[in-house]
C-alpha cells in the first residue's frame, strides 16, 4: 500500500513538472518586472519619456468620438492641453475651451470626452463617486 502511495505521489510530481514547463514554454521568455508593468499600462509615461498623443484623423473619414476615464498627470493651462493616463495608456488633448481646465488639478480623476487630440468635456469625478463605483 505504501509503495502504490508513494508511485501515485511521483506521478502527481512529475505531471506538475512537466505542466509547468510547458506552461512557460508558451508564455515565451521571462520579462522584467519594468517591461511587465510598461505592458500592462499601454506604455505608461515615466522619466524621460513622453505621453502618446491621441490618434489623428485620417484625411476623408470622420473622427470618432471617444471617452477615457483616468487620472490627470500634466496640464498645461497657457497652451490649453492636459494629460489623462487611462487604464490603456495616456492620452494628450487639447482642451475645448481653456476655462475647461480651470477647475481641475494634476492628481485629479476625471472623465473625458474626446475627439481626435480634441477634448469636448472634461469632468472631475467626486471622491464619493469613485467610491461607490468601487463596491
Amino acid at each position: 500500500m505504501k509503495k502504490l502511495f508513494l508511485v501515485v505521489v511521483a506521478l502527481a510530481f512529475a505531471v506538475s513538472l512537466a505542466t509547468e514547463a510547458s506552461a512557460a514554454k508558451m508564455a515565451g521568455p521571462a520579462k522584467s518586472v519594468e517591461q511587465a508593468r510598461a505592458a500592462a499600462s499601454g506604455g505608461a509615461v515615466g522619466p524621460g519619456k513622453q505621453a502618446k498623443p491621441a490618434k489623428k484623423a485620417v484625411a476623408g473619414k470622420r473622427t470618432k468620438r471617444r471617452q477615457i476615464t483616468g487620472v490627470v498627470k500634466e496640464i498645461d493651462e497657457s497652451a490649453g492641453t492636459l494629460t489623462v493616463q487611462g487604464r490603456k495608456g495616456s492620452v494628450s488633448l487639447k482642451a475645448g475651451e481653456k476655462g475647461k481646465l480651470a477647475k481641475i488639478q494634476v492628481g485629479d480623476k476625471v472623465f473625458v470626452n474626446y475627439t481626435g487630440d480634441t477634448a469636448s468635456s472634461v469632468r472631475k469625478i467626486a471622491a464619493g463617486k469613485v467610491a461607490a463605483g468601487k463596491k
